[in-house]
């Protein structure tokens, strides 16, 4: 790994888009971050990418440009290919061969990886868990995404969808998830599912103050908001974010499980509400887990929504 080398990372979640200069030291040297849901169709979101890298590079002080470029996406996707493939919660990308795409109006060689995967990386290059081996990396975001390391190695699949622990079944028939099953976590434990929950009491009138805060208008409530007044002893409010954390606890469990890692670290925007979720997955976790002489620390990660930049930057940088 060069020690001057620069990438441009861009890191696309369910509702926000980043993108960031990041060197070979795990720094974000400049960033950018565009409005809620900017155009996702793969034309317009390659020339967003490309608009945005010129912003970042009028930054004054840089070292220099980039050499490559590392995109993290949601998953599904083709690795092997280059493409995403009709993402859950970004389906207005379709099935494009986004990896070509991008190189192509940039001129630079890009590493595609998915948004959970990169994540974790982040986490485990320069933040909660750094230096860490055995990782499980989830984020609660508009959907519920995951990562994982083994002995110091990404775990990826076959095509790049391994852990795409959203779709894990924790409630057989259970509530609707927008990949057209029911029972996933992703329907319990993301932040979109928290707000649809509260947004269903709301109209029934069964948080007056909630509303209230929200000028009467249900869909301006978001899990920030939802956070703000569990802690301010809301019980329903306490109780939506309860619930998340009891089915991530158990998902929790399934995984580790499976991979037999040590250290669970928790992002994305649902993140915030810190224990408010951490505690309650732990009890569950505690309870449906398969007991082994590996001892688990579940915590939350340290570098918000940077994380994404620097893991995917890692990649393209060789750290993993």
């Amino acid at each position: 790994m060069a020690s001057d080398r620069i990438v441009y990372a861009v890191d696309l979640g369910g509702t926000n888009l980043r993108a960031g200069l990041v060197d070979s030291a795990g720094r974000v040297l400049a960033r950018r971050k565009t409005p809620p849901r900017v155009d996702r169709r793969p034309k317009p979101f390659v020339e967003t990418l490309s608009l945005l890298l010129e912003e970042l590079l009028s930054e004054p002080g840089l070292p220099g440009g980039p050499d490559a470029v590392a995109l993290a996406v949601p998953g599904p996707m083709d690795l092997e290919r280059g493409l995403v493939c009709s993402p859950v919660n970004v389906p207005a990308l379709g099935e494009a061969p986004l990896a070509g795409m991008v190189g192509e109006a940039l001129g630079l060689p890009v590493t595609l990886v998915n948004e959970a995967t990169a994540f974790t990386l982040g986490e485990a290059w320069r933040g909660a868990v750094e230096g860490e081996s055995f990782v499980l990396g989830i984020t609660l975001g508009t959907g519920v995404g995951g990562g994982a390391i083994l002995d110091r190695t990404p775990l990826m699949g076959k095509k790049g969808n391994a852990l795409e622990i959203g779709h894990l079944i924790v409630e057989p028939g259970g509530r609707p998830c927008n990949c057209g099953r029911r029972g996933c976590l992703e329907a319990y434990a993301s932040a979109s599912a928290v707000r649809r929950r509260a947004m269903e009491l709301a109209k029934r009138g069964e948080l007056p103050d909630l509303l209230e805060s929200v000028g009467g208008e249900e869909v301006q409530i978001n899990s920030r908001l939802i956070t703000e007044f569990a802690r301010k002893g809301n019980r329903a409010c306490t109780g939506f974010l309860e619930e998340a954390g009891l089915y991530l606890g158990r998902a929790i469990a399934l995984v580790v499980t499976l991979l037999d890692v040590d250290r669970v670290v928790v992002g994305g925007g649902l993140s915030s509400a810190g224990e408010l979720i951490l505690e309650p997955a732990r009890r569950a976790f505690a309870e449906h887990r398969f007991t082994t002489p590996t001892e688990v620390t579940i915590t939350t990660g340290e570098l918000g929504g940077e994380a994404g930049l620097i893991g995917a930057a890692a990649l393209a940088l060789g750290v993993f």
